[in-house]
């Protein structure tokens, strides 16, 4: 089983998505997680090609983006 750290007990995963090796997942409350390899860039915190993140990591919006966004509601 996945452990997803700071996921409060009443958040719940809405979707996950898995591709080339990485996957991610969105909660209703608008968090993201990956995890997996990042041979392509696609866990979204590292530019490191080498990386690899057994568990889910939560993602976070840089602080000069949060004028865009703050709640992230689809991934593909």
């Amino acid at each position: 089983a996945l452990v997803f750290p700071n996921l409060a007990t009443s958040e719940k995963i809405t979707k996950v998505v898995s591709d080339f090796g990485g996957s991610r997942a969105i909660t209703d409350k608008g968090k993201m997680y990956s995890w997996g390899v990042n041979t392509r860039g696609q866990l979204g915190f590292t530019t490191d090609r080498n990386a690899i993140q057994l568990t889910p990591k939560i993602l976070t919006i840089p602080q000069d983006q949060e004028k865009y966004s703050t709640k992230i509601i689809d991934i593909s």
